[in-house]
Parts: structure tokens; sequence; C-alpha cells
């Protein structure tokens, strides 16, 4: 994926991210050393998730982005009115609750791109935002919102401005 700063594409807001508001976070879940191999070698995923993964990963979440619609510089102040909500695609219990807590939809097209990845993919870890901004659909003008998060517990979140003419990738 390759980013620029030139051209009439969209351009990136103000960003924030949380990592490890409680130390103990880091600890719900585990992946063994290895690779994308494990499942094929052991016929089924070997990480660990702790009940409390699905309600910490929602706080997380929705903590970063009222901390980036606070932000002085942030032109969008609901994530209801995002344009497109791209929220990564962990599981559709996690796209429910987000959408819940954002009070949008899920059948809203604002957050049609994450379904799309999660059922086309599954759940892709770090790469859900690039294979949804890569999604070849048009964007239409407005404020975006990205919302990436893991396991270990870290979230960032940014604003994305799609132009007048809209976008497609």
């Amino acid at each position: 994926m390759i980013l620029s700063a030139d051209g009439k594409g969209p351009k990136f807001g103000p960003i924030t991210h949380l990592t490890n508001e409680i130390p103990g976070d880091a600890e719900l879940g585990t992946v063994p050393d290895g690779g994308s191999d494990i499942p094929v070698v052991y016929g089924r995923r070997k990480y660990t998730l702790s009940p409390q993964v699905k309600e910490r990963g929602w706080y997380y979440a929705t903590h970063t982005v009222k901390q980036l619609l606070e932000k002085e510089d942030c032109k969008l102040r609901d994530p209801k009115d995002a344009t497109m909500l791209l929220m990564h695609t962990g599981s559709s219990r996690i796209l429910d609750g987000l959408c819940e807590q954002f009070r949008v939809s899920p059948d809203s097209p604002s957050v049609a791109s994450s379904y799309n990845i999660l059922r086309e993919y599954g759940n892709t870890i770090g790469c859900s935002i690039p294979l949804m901004l890569a999604d070849p659909v048009h964007r239409r003008e407005g404020e975006g919102l990205m919302i990436a998060f893991g396991l270990s517990f870290s979230c960032g979140a940014s604003t994305l401005t799609i132009p007048r003419e809209g976008w497609t990738p």
C-alpha cells in the first residue's frame, strides 16, 4: 500500500492511539511462536483469548475514537456522522458491538467495507484497514473514520477526508 500527499485523493486527519491502559490487558490473549503455518500444522488456531477480549476491545476502540473526536483539529464530532466507518475485522460480534456503541446500523453503507472484508477474508489482524481502503468501491465526499486495534490491546484511530468528487481506489 502506497500513501502519498500528492494528488486529489483522500487526506488523513488527526490520529490518536491508546496502548495497554491496564498492563494486564496485554495478557488477555496469547499467540505462540510460529507463523501462518500454525493452523495448517496443528489443524486449528493455537492462540488463546480471555472472555474479556470482546469488552476490552470495545473499550479501546470507543475510548480511542472519543479521544480523536475531542481533538481541536478533528472535523468529525460523532462516529454515526462518518461517511465511512472502517473498523478492524476481528469478528462479527465485535463489529456488531462497535456499531451499537457508535449508534450505526450494521446494515449502513458506512460500515459495509468492514463486514465485506470480514466475510471475504476473516480476521485479517493488522491488515484489515488497508484491505478496506483498497476495496474498489466509490467513496462519497465527507469525513471517514478508521479504527484499528489488536490482541495486545492497542488501538489507533484517524479520520480520512474524501474530496468533493469522491474517491475510488
